[in-house]
Protein backbone atom coordinates (compact mmCIF):
# COMPACT_ATOMS: atom_id res chain seq x y z
CA UNK A 1 0.00 0.00 0.00
CA UNK A 2 1.32 3.52 -0.87
CA UNK A 3 1.45 6.59 0.93
CA UNK A 4 -1.10 7.84 -1.75
CA UNK A 5 -3.36 4.92 -1.15
CA UNK A 6 -3.25 5.07 2.63
CA UNK A 7 -3.63 8.73 2.69
CA UNK A 8 -7.31 8.61 0.37
CA UNK A 9 -7.93 5.37 2.69
CA UNK A 10 -7.43 8.12 6.13
CA UNK A 11 -9.12 10.69 4.25
CA UNK A 12 -11.89 8.49 3.24
CA UNK A 13 -12.35 7.38 7.37
CA UNK A 14 -12.16 11.08 8.00
CA UNK A 15 -15.03 12.53 6.57
CA UNK A 16 -17.27 9.23 6.98
CA UNK A 17 -16.17 9.91 10.92
CA UNK A 18 -17.22 13.61 10.44
CA UNK A 19 -20.41 13.09 8.59
CA UNK A 20 -21.25 10.51 11.85
CA UNK A 21 -20.40 13.16 14.35
CA UNK A 22 -22.74 15.67 12.40
CA UNK A 23 -25.38 12.89 11.95
CA UNK A 24 -25.62 12.65 16.24
CA UNK A 25 -25.32 16.39 16.40
CA UNK A 26 -28.22 17.03 14.63
CA UNK A 27 -30.54 14.10 15.75
CA UNK A 28 -30.10 15.33 19.43
CA UNK A 29 -30.36 19.03 18.56
CA UNK A 30 -34.16 17.39 17.20
CA UNK A 31 -34.89 15.56 20.42
CA UNK A 32 -33.33 18.59 22.36
CA UNK A 33 -35.44 21.03 20.28
CA UNK A 34 -38.77 17.73 20.60
CA UNK A 35 -38.41 17.30 24.63
CA UNK A 36 -37.93 21.26 24.85
CA UNK A 37 -41.35 21.92 23.56
CA UNK A 38 -43.22 18.96 24.80
CA UNK A 39 -41.71 20.46 28.57
CA UNK A 40 -43.03 24.03 27.38
CA UNK A 41 -46.32 22.48 26.42
CA UNK A 42 -46.65 20.41 29.77
CA UNK A 43 -45.39 23.99 32.09
CA UNK A 44 -48.39 25.56 29.98
CA UNK A 45 -50.94 23.00 30.41
CA UNK A 46 -50.19 22.75 34.06
CA UNK A 47 -50.38 26.40 34.55
CA UNK A 48 -53.66 26.97 32.81
CA UNK A 49 -54.98 23.80 35.02
CA UNK A 50 -53.92 25.91 38.24
CA UNK A 51 -54.89 29.22 37.09
CA UNK A 52 -58.52 27.07 36.37
CA UNK A 53 -58.24 26.44 40.17
CA UNK A 54 -57.66 29.54 40.98
CA UNK A 55 -60.49 31.04 39.37
CA UNK A 56 -62.77 28.54 40.27
CA UNK A 57 -61.19 29.25 43.84
CA UNK A 58 -61.93 33.21 43.45
CA UNK A 59 -65.41 32.27 42.44
CA UNK A 60 -66.81 30.50 44.88
CA UNK A 61 -65.13 32.79 47.10
CA UNK A 62 -66.97 35.60 45.50
CA UNK A 63 -70.12 33.45 45.49
CA UNK A 64 -70.26 33.01 49.26
CA UNK A 65 -69.50 36.47 50.00
CA UNK A 66 -72.53 37.66 47.52
CA UNK A 67 -74.60 34.65 49.09
CA UNK A 68 -74.48 35.83 52.42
Amino acid sequence: MSQLDLSLYLNHYFVLLLLFFLLIVLISLRFYNFFLVLNIRNNFILNSSESINNNFKQFSILYNILKS
